[in-house]
């Protein structure tokens, strides 16, 4: 019996020292498990500089295309190219060749477009960003060339009618590089040691733009409707200088957008994400404030950190 007790007494004594020792290390694993929490969350919670690059899709509104209708009150206007002689007759020799019109025939330009629109561009960028906590202060550049194209009209008058006989669409277009300078504030929501985490943005817009062309087409012969002789009038053979004048310049906006941000790692993260302007080109005749639009994709890596 007492051999028996003995041994009661021993496997109660080892029960009591695991149990003991169970409930002393659980406050102890909970305080590590709080710990890893923490040093995951600081983990991706940082301060410090990220830098990167986007690609997206830039669409701009409002009535800006316009400037490249060639209509008289634009800065570049089809009449500059009419009012040659040289290149009115050349026009009108290959207008006769091609049967628009007969030789004791004139024409003139009938009517011009009124709703020309930007097609959808490229739009590429870089971009730095100081971010602190779920906060970033950024400065981003982006570049996109913007074209428009429309038709004008031409109409026919035979030396014998009042009224014009027939009418003839003409292209006209036009191309202009635009710099986008952005500088604002992004906040971050969503838990910080997540993959996947949104995003606010907003701030102040500088733009530069700059004329590449403005041309028409008349039975596939382009004519440059901008003034690159000044007070020079164009004779075929003579020496001129051209000089293309500086057309464009600085505007000025705002923005506001959003998106997702990926952590694909520590370092690396994806943004897909939307921005909104309402902003004005400088463009003589044409500097209202209108609505545009970015979508874009941005690829971003950390370079430093307060960890």
């Amino acid at each position: 019996i007492s051999v028996f007790n003995s041994c009661l007494f021993i496997f109660l004594l080892m029960s009591a020292s695991v149990f003991s020792q169970k409930t002393f290390n659980a406050p102890e694993k909970n305080n590590d498990d709080k710990k890893k929490k923490v040093k995951k969350e600081k983990q991706v919670r940082f301060n410090g500089w990220r830098v990167g690059g986007e690609i997206g899709a830039y669409i701009p509104t409002g009535n800006s295309a316009n400037y490249f209708n060639g209509s008289p009150g634009n800065e570049n206007n089809i009449q500059y190219v009419l009012s040659n002689y040289t290149w009115y007759n050349e026009i009108k020799t290959n207008l006769v060749n091609q049967q628009v019109l007969n030789s004791n025939d004139t024409f003139f330009v009938a009517d011009y477009p009124t709703n020309m629109k930007y097609k959808v561009a490229m739009n590429l960028g870089v971009f730095a960003r100081y971010a602190f906590s779920d906060n970033e202060i950024f400065f981003e550049g982006n570049y996109s060339k913007l074209t428009a194209t429309d038709v004008f009209s031409v109409g026919v008058v035979p030396p014998t009618y009042l009224t014009f006989k027939q009418v003839f669409l003409y292209p006209v277009w036009g191309s202009l590089n635009l710099i986008n300078i952005n500088i604002g504030y992004s906040r971050l929501f969503g838990k910080s040691w997540s993959a996947l985490q949104y995003y606010i943005e907003a701030g102040v817009n500088i733009n530069n733009t700059k004329i590449k062309e403005s041309k028409i087409t008349i039975e596939s012969h382009d004519y440059n409707i901008i003034n690159v002789y000044g007070n020079q009038t164009y004779i075929p053979g003579n020496s001129l200088q051209e000089v293309p004048p500086n057309e464009g310049g600085l505007g000025f906006g705002i923005f506001a957008g959003g998106g997702i941000k990926l952590n694909l790692s520590p370092v690396i993260s994806i943004e897909p994400g939307v921005n909104m302007y309402w902003n004005k080109y400088n463009l003589l005749g044409y500097k209202e404030f209108d609505l545009k639009f970015n979508a874009f994709i941005r690829l971003s890596y950390k370079l430093t950190s307060d960890l």
